[in-house]
């Protein structure tokens, strides 16, 4: 929100200012405001209207984290200055919740004792249950004046962070009599949407409350254990090896039914508490030594949610820890199922009745008949409701993707072969070499004339003659330049492999006398592992694959040999391939294999992602009529 605080942010003004006689009146309104504010939020507004107004600052922000809820407020005088200021101040609010200690910017203004401070200062508390910062502008007419302001911001800062500290722990008592009172009272749970939203709230306080590093809530459906929440994870993807870690720690706590605790000093009674086990030991290696602890909440003799804590390393659990826990969340546990039921959907109800239909099935004594009725019902169910990875299956063939042209380096004949097409090559081994005899005569000729210049040279100065001396040299130089440009072109009559690879092309045995233009091409030299596969996508599937994809190569020579490959591109265009439209993308593969050649044929498999059972059985036929028929 935004509020206005009065209008006094001349550099003047502010320098003139006795700052010392405002900071204690801050201070005092401060500790005032929070014994009247009802709430946080509103104390933090209110604690920011004042800082503004004592620093004389005509914009200003404040952002604190305080578990899983964000408050922000703002100030701005006037308010369409908002806008000016936002995106700067934003900026070093951002900056200073990530530094450690108060920050100031000064910038110069065109006007005499003009200029501008931007400071920030961090809020935090001491056992970390909330974090932020505060950022403001404010008028500056000199960097000891900037100094002085940042003094007093901080000293603001950390007298709000003291205030909101002492105002949480003055009313901890009442506080925890309040929300034992609403966790007996259960009728509240009626404001929850869904079990998610309530086992959110639950986690979020307990970790909170406790100072966990996290707290995870399972509900136990039919016979498997869901993780509905986990403190601090807005998403909880099931692949992620931290929530698989914590699932099967608490899958072995609903598999025994019993408190289980795993850290490093355990005096927990053993009759009590299971203190050895595979899981939690697991969990605990992968949380760097962490105390974790898994709860079961027991209803009416049945398991119906488990409540996974963990803690750093040195916070150990007590048993007055655990009973603790247990009496905050047990009363929850009942009505975990009565939420779900009142915002259960139709599907979900028809779902329900189809369990309770199999278990009824699964107690008959005649196991012919549960197999006759229990077989189209669980196909019927698996095509509707499970899932299965579906594959796009295309032609794929071995294509270079690093190959090296060499084309003739001058006018000349070939005159002898070293390579040959499937030799292997090093980078700067001989492939070839064209006939320099007539060079290798031009340049005795020139050396002959330089060594004739050379003895001019001598005599000229032997003579005392410096034009003689200077033509000589002019002379040199020229026969020097001309002989540099024979060994050259000596030195480029033998081709060389630049690559290290496989000769694909170039069997030059038979040309051998024939006279090769310069920039001919000659060899192609191709990478050992320079291996690309080239794919042809129908028009039917090329929606479903995408760049990034990945799948296997098989080639018809070798189709028990699997490749792995990975989609780089994907041609916007169709081509014409065998009559039909399709599209050639690029596949990055690992070839390695001997027998690989460049042009073999085959079939990839890409892998799309999961879909339903019936979707991949029968899509076809849906499209079909959907295209002929248009239904």
């Amino acid at each position: 929100m935004t509020s206005q605080v009065p209008n006094s942010t001349s550099g003047t003004t502010a320098e003139a200012a006795p700052l010392r006689p405002a900071l204690d009146e801050s201070i005092e309104r401060l500790v005032l405001l929070s014994s009247e504010a009802q709430t946080t939020r509103a104390f933090l507004r209110s604690a920011l209207e004042t800082i503004a107004s004592t620093l004389c600052a005509p914009a200003a922000i404040l952002e604190l984290r305080m578990m899983s809820q964000v408050v922000t407020e703002k100030v701005s005088n006037p308010p369409e200055q908002e806008v000016f200021w936002s995106q700067t101040i934003q900026s070093v609010l951002i900056d200073a919740m990530g530094d450690k200690g108060p920050r100031a910017r000064m910038y110069s203004g065109k006007q005499e004792n003009g200029g501008v401070a931007l400071l920030s200062a961090p809020i935090r508390s001491q056992d970390s249950r909330y974090s932020g910062a505060v950022a403001l502008v404010c008028a500056c007419p000199s960097e000891e004046h900037a100094r002085e302001l940042l003094t007093a911001l901080s000293s603001l800062a950390y007298l709000t962070a003291m205030l909101i500290d002492s105002s949480s722990k003055g009313s901890s008592s009442e506080s925890a009599a309040s929300d034992t009172g609403a966790m007996a009272n259960l009728r509240k749970v009626t404001q929850y949407e869904s079990t998610t939203e309530l086992a959110y709230a639950i986690t979020n306080k307990l970790r909170a409350r406790d100072g966990c590093d996290t707290v995870a809530l399972a509900q136990v459906i039919g016979v498997d254990l869901k993780i509905l929440s986990i403190s601090g994870l807005d998403d909880i993807s099931a692949k992620s090896p931290g929530v698989r870690c914590i699932q099967a720690a608490m899958e072995e706590c609903y598999d025994v039914a019993q408190t289980i605790v795993n850290q490093s000093k355990n005096d927990l009674d053993p009759d009590i508490f299971i203190t050895q086990s595979r899981l939690h030991t697991r969990w605990t290696d992968q949380a760097g030594g962490a105390a974790v602890a898994s709860i079961p909440l027991i209803v009416e003799g049945e398991v119906v949610a488990v409540i996974s804590i963990r803690r750093s390393p040195h916070a150990n659990f007590t048993a007055e820890d655990i009973d603790e826990f247990r009496t905050l969340v047990e009363p929850y546990a009942a009505t975990l199922e009565i939420i779900e039921c009142a915002r259960r959907s139709l599907p979900a109800h028809a779902k329900q009745a189809s369990q309770k239909l199999f278990s009824r099935v699964a107690s008959h004594k005649d196991w012919g008949l549960k197999a006759m009725i229990l077989a189209p019902i669980l196909l019927a169910a698996w095509l509707g409701f499970g899932s299965m990875d579906y594959e796009v299956v295309v032609p794929a063939s071995v294509q270079l993707a690093d190959a090296r042209h060499v084309s003739s380096p001058q006018d000349g004949k070939l005159s002898s072969v070293f390579s040959f097409p499937g030799d292997e090559v090093e980078a700067g081994d001989l492939l070839c070499e064209f006939d320099v005899t007539e060079l290798v005569l031009e340049k005795q000729s020139l050396e002959s004339e330089l060594e004739i210049l050379r003895i001019r040279e001598n005599q000229a100065l032997a003579d005392d003659d410096p034009v003689e001396l200077q033509l000589a040299g002019a002379n040199k130089k020229q026969l020097q330049a001309n002989l540099w440009l024979v060994e050259h072109r000596i030195s480029a009559g033998q081709v060389r492999a630049p690559i290290a690879g496989t000769i694909v092309v170039g069997d030059m045995r038979e040309r051998i006398g024939d006279v090769f233009s310069k920039g001919e091409p000659m060899f192609r030299v191709a990478a050992d592992d320079g291996w690309r596969i080239e794919l042809e996508i129908p028009e039917d599937s090329i929606s479903s694959v995408q760049t990034g994809m990945e799948g296997r190569f098989s080639s018809f020579a070798r189709p028990e040999d699997q490749h792995l490959l990975r989609v780089r591109r994907v041609d916007p265009d169709a081509v014409q391939r065998q009559g039909q439209n399709v599209f050639v993308a690029e596949a990055d593969a690992i070839l390695n294999a001997e027998w690989i050649r460049s042009g073999m044929e085959g079939l990839a498999k890409i892998e799309v992602g999961e879909r339903a059972p019936w979707w991949v059985l029968f899509h076809g036929v849906e499209e079909w009529v959907q295209l002929h028929l248009w239904l």
